[in-house]
C-alpha cells in the first residue's frame, strides 16, 4: 500500500468527527492531514528529475541534527559550509548548472505549539507562541536556472492568543496597553507582553529568497531567518527568534581559501518593523538595519573558526531608507546611550557587536564555542582596558557526541550558558541598564515585537543542559534549564511593594521518528515561573517573610513533515 493510500482512509474516517471539534483544533488537524497527504500526491505525479527539497531552518530540528552530525565528521575541506552564519539559502545545495530550468517542491511542514498558561516561544521565527494553540504551515517551490535561484517558502501562521495575566503600560496615551510596562523612555524596547487580546492569523514570507551567483559572491533579496554565531539556543546578535528581516545582501558564495586562512563574509541592508502594540507614532514604524559578519579559519585546519559581527540600527524619516544607510555598519555611531536623559524626539544610530569562536575535535566528537558581545562602543583603548565588561554579554557552550557500543546510536551531551544582565561597571560610568534596549531608537533591537538577538530577552541570563540518543531513524532525549528574566527591572518602580527575581525553571523530553515516510517530532516541557513579573506578597507582616506569585506552564510542540532527506 502506498503512503497516500494509507492516509486517505484515515482522513475519510476522521472527517465526520472533525466537524464536532473546536474550529482552531479542527483547522490544526486538517492542516496536519494535508501535510501527510498532499505532498505524496504531488510526489507520485512529479517527473523523475523533480526533487522534494527539505529546508534546514536555523534553530529547528534538522538544523540541530546537522550540527551534531558535523561534530563527528572531519571536515577538512576548506570550502565546507560554515555553521556560524547560516540560513536556508546558504545550507541548501545548488543544482548543477546545465542550462535546465528546475522547479522542485519544498517539503511542507506543519508545526504546532500549545501553551497551557503562559507564552513560550523560542527561535520560532515569525510565530509568537502565546497561551493556547499556535500553528505554522510552510510549503512552496524552488526555482533554479543558471545562476538564479528563487526559494518560495511562505508560512501561514495561526495564534490563539488566549488571555493570561499581564501588566498594562502605565501611560495609555503614549503607548499601547500591551507595550512592555518595564521599558518606557528612556530605555525603551518594542517587546509586548501580549500581542493584543484576540487571536492572530497572518501570512509571512517565511524562508523565501531570490539569489544570483556572481562569480565568488552571491547577491539577492530575502526575508529568511538567519543565525549568526556558534550558539545553540541564544544568538546574541542575530538569530531566528523573530520574523526574518527583509533585506538586500551580498555574501561570499563559499568560504574563500587564502594563504592566510579561509574567509567567509556577509553584508546586508534591511528594514525593521515596529509591532502594532507599541506606540501611536506612524512616522517611526520602520528602522534601517545594516549588518556585517565575517569568519576566519586559520591556515591548514578546519577545526577552529573565529568571527566578528556588528549590527547598526538607524532611525529613518517617514520610514524612507536610503541605500547609503548600508554603510552605517562601518561607521562610528558614538555612544548614544551614555547621556542621563534624552528628549522624546532624540534619534541616533545604535549598535551591537560580538566576537565569537568555535573549536571542533571530530575524532573525539567534541565541540566548544563562545560569543562575547557589547552594546556600547569603548570610549578609548584605555576605557576598554579599565571596563572591558561594560555593557557586555556572553554565551559559552560545549557538546560531546560519541557513538555507543552498537555504533549505530550516538549519545549527545550539551550545555550552554548565556549572560546579558546589567553590568557592574554602571557604578562608574553611565550607560544602559538593560541590554537590547535603546535611548536613541525607542523600539530597541527587535523585529515586529520580538527579539533579534538572545531568545531569553533583555537583561537576562540562562543555563541549559540536554542528553540525547541519536539514531538514523529516531532521536530521544531529556533537557532542562533555568532563565532569570530582565534582572535589572527588579529594582524599578513598575511593581510596587514586595518584589522578587523573575525566574523560570524548566525540564522536558523530546524525540523524532521517521515513520512510513513521515518525520514526526514532539517536545514536551514542564515549566515553573517563580515570582512572575517580579510579583510577590508579604506572607508574614511580623517577620517580613514574602512569598512569590508563581505559575506553572506546560508546552507541547509537534512537527510533521515528509521524511525525504531526514
Amino acid at each position: 500500500m502506498s503512503l497516500t493510500a494509507g492516509y486517505l482512509p484515515i482522513a475519510l474516517i476522521l472527517s465526520p468527527h472533525l466537524m464536532r471539534l473546536r474550529p482552531l483544533t479542527r483547522q490544526s488537524l486538517l492542516l496536519a492531514l494535508a501535510v501527510m497527504v498532499v505532498p505524496n500526491l504531488a510526489w507520485g505525479q512529479a517527473p523523475a528529475q523533480q526533487r522534494l527539497v527539505v529546508l534546514e531552518v536555523p534553530g529547528q530540528e534538522l538544523d540541530d541534527l546537522s550540527r551534531s552530525k558535523a561534530a563527528l565528521r572531519n571536515t577538512s575541506d576548506s570550502t565546507a559550509t560554515s555553521y556560524l552564519m547560516r540560513s536556508v539559502s546558504t545550507r541548501l545545495a545548488r543544482s548543477p548548472r546545465d542550462g535546465l530550468v528546475r522547479v522542485d517542491l519544498v517539503a511542507p511542514e506543519y508545526r504546532t505549539v500549545w501553551n497551557s498558561q503562559l507564552p513560550w516561544s523560542q527561535n520560532d521565527g515569525a510565530l509568537f507562541a502565546g497561551r493556547g494553540m499556535n500553528t505554522v504551515l510552510r510549503g512552496g517551490l524552488v526555482f533554479e536556472v543558471g545562476p538564479v535561484r528563487a526559494i518560495v517558502a511562505p508560512e501561514l501562521i495561526n495564534e490563539q492568543n488566549l488571555d493570561f495575566q499581564t501588566i498594562p503600560y502605565a501611560d495609555k496615551g503614549a503607548r499601547s496597553i500591551w507595550a512592555n510596562p518595564f521599558h518606557g523612555l528612556p530605555e525603551s524596547i518594542d517587546l509586548p507582553l501580549r500581542f493584543g487580546n484576540r487571536g492572530r492569523r497572518r501570512a509571512a514570507s517565511g524562508q523565501s529568497s531570490l539569489t544570483i551567483d556572481i562569480g565568488p559572491v552571491v547577491t539577492g533579496i530575502t526575508a529568511e531567518n538567519q543565525w549568526w554565531g556558534p550558539s545553540m539556543r541564544n544568538a546574541l546578535v542575530l538569530g531566528p527568534n523573530a520574523a526574518g528581516v527583509p533585506r538586500i545582501f551580498l555574501r561570499t558564495r563559499q568560504p574563500l581559501p587564502t594563504r592566510y586562512g579561509t574567509f567567509d563574509a556577509q553584508w546586508f541592508l534591511g528594514r525593521l518593523s515596529e509591532s502594532n502594540y507599541f506606540d501611536y507614532d506612524s512616522t517611526n514604524n520602520s528602522r534601517a538595519l545594516s549588518g556585517v559578519v565575517a569568519t576566519w579559519r586559520p591556515p591548514h585546519t578546519s577545526h577552529a573558526e573565529f568571527g566578528v559581527t556588528r549590527l547598526v540600527m538607524t532611525p529613518v524619516v517617514s520610514n524612507d531608507i536610503s541605500l547609503g544607510t548600508a554603510f552605517n555598519v562601518f561607521h562610528d555611531v558614538g555612544r548614544p546611550n551614555t547621556q542621563p536623559k534624552h528628549p522624546g524626539n532624540y534619534t541616533a544610530p545604535d549598535q551591537i557587536f560580538s566576537l565569537f569562536g568555535r573549536l571542533a575535535l571530530p575524532d573525539d566528537g567534541f565541540e566548544s564555542w563562545f560569543e562575547w558581545a557589547r552594546t556600547e562602543q569603548p570610549i578609548s583603548f584605555r576605557d576598554l582596558l579599565e571596563q572591558p565588561a561594560h555593557s557586555q554579554g556572553y554565551t559559552i557552550g560545549a557538546q560531546l557526541v560519541r557513538p555507543l557500543a552498537d555504533s549505530a546510536t550516538n549519545l549527545r551531551f550539551r550545555v550552554e550558558a548565556t549572560y546579558f544582565e546589567p553590568s557592574p561597571s554602571l557604578r562608574f560610568q553611565p550607560g544602559l541598564l538593560t541590554s537590547y534596549t535603546s535611548r536613541a531608537v525607542p523600539q530597541g533591537f527587535t523585529q515586529d515585537g520580538q527579539m533579534l538577538g538572545a531568545t531569553i530577552g533583555p537583561g537576562s541570563s540562562s543555563q541549559f543542559a540536554s542528553l540525547d540518543f541519536i539514531r538514523t531513524r529516531w532521536t530521544a532525549g531529556l533537557f532542562g534549564g533555568r532563565i532569570r528574566y530582565d534582572n535589572g527591572m527588579l529594582f524599578e518602580s513598575t511593581i510596587p511593594g514586595v518584589k522578587r527575581e523573575d525566574i523560570m525553571m524548566f525540564m522536558g523530553f523530546r524525540g523524532h521518528l521517521v515513520w512510513r515516510g513521515l518525520r514526526v517530532g514532539a517536545e514536551f516541557q514542564n515549566m515553573v515561573r517563580l515570582n512572575y513579573l517580579y510579583q510577590a506578597y508579604l506572607a508574614d507582616e511580623r517577620t517580613g517573610t514574602s512569598s512569590g506569585i508563581d505559575f506553572r506552564n506546560r508546552t507541547l510542540s509537534i512537527v510533521l513533515s515528509p521524511a525525504k532527506g531526514f
